[in-house]
């Protein structure tokens, strides 16, 4: 069952128990947080094989670095798109 499914099925639960909008809202910031975490877990699978280092290397004449944070990301997930 994929985040979105349980969260549409405990959304009917919570519709049928009558509880408040507040904690269907709760529930709609789980599955955010879930689909976050999972593509999170997805770029480390793909980081940690090990054969992709063009894509998050950068080069100049003097040194070698990888990318940070949400420019990491894009490209991981650039690179990911391209080789699908």
């Amino acid at each position: 069952m994929t985040a979105q499914e349980l969260a549409d099925e405990l959304q009917r639960h919570v519709l049928r128990k009558g509880l408040t909008f507040e904690a269907s809202a709760m529930l709609r910031q789980q599955v955010e947080q879930i689909d976050a975490l999972k593509a999170d877990a997805e770029r480390y699978r793909w980081l940690r094989h090990g054969d992709n280092d063009d894509a998050v290397l950068r080069y100049s004449a003097y040194s070698t670095w990888i990318l940070r944070n949400e420019e990491l990301d894009a490209a991981i997930d650039a690179a990911r798109e391209k080789s699908a």
